[in-house]
């Protein structure tokens, strides 16, 4: 979508995906190898008695989700930066995510004719309702003429 049809506003709701222990610690052995969510034993006995999904890997699932709806598709030119991050709950496995996406603001770029930035609102949330991931996020998009 062009920037001019991502209004402030605009909602979005993706689809899902399953968080597995095979995707936690795969995650994990490359990306965040804490015993939290590499070592059953010693998550047994964490804050949370088992292991849990990287807040990296539930940022990256919820992005990519986000990615699926092809709200964006080719029109993304770049990621400007991300904001208000907040893990708000652990992500165990077997949990199954999916995320809502609120366009907070829409405008065009002063620096990048035929573009626009937009801002957005996400937040993840578990197969309880319950939210477990919020960020705030803005892109750089092509506009209609660009």
């Amino acid at each position: 979508m062009r920037f001019q049809e991502l209004r402030a506003g605009r909602r979005f709701l993706t689809g899902s995906a399953v968080v597995t222990d095979g995707d936690i610690r795969a995650f994990a052995e490359v990306f965040d190898p804490q015993p939290i969510h590499l070592d059953f034993g010693a998550a047994a006995h964490g804050p949370f008695g088992r292991t849990i999904a990287s807040g990296y890997h539930t940022l990256a699932l919820s992005w990519r989700l986000w990615i699926d709806t092809g709200a964006l598709g080719a029109d993304a030119l770049a990621g400007l930066g991300l904001d208000e991050l907040r893990w708000v709950r652990p992500v165990f496995a077997g949990d199954r995510l999916s995320v809502e996406v609120e366009v907070l603001e829409s405008r065009p770029s002063a620096s990048h004719p035929g573009a626009g930035i937009v801002r957005l609102a996400l937040s993840a949330h578990n197969q309880h309702g319950e939210v477990v991931l919020t960020y705030r996020t803005a892109a750089l998009v092509r506009g209609s003429g660009g």
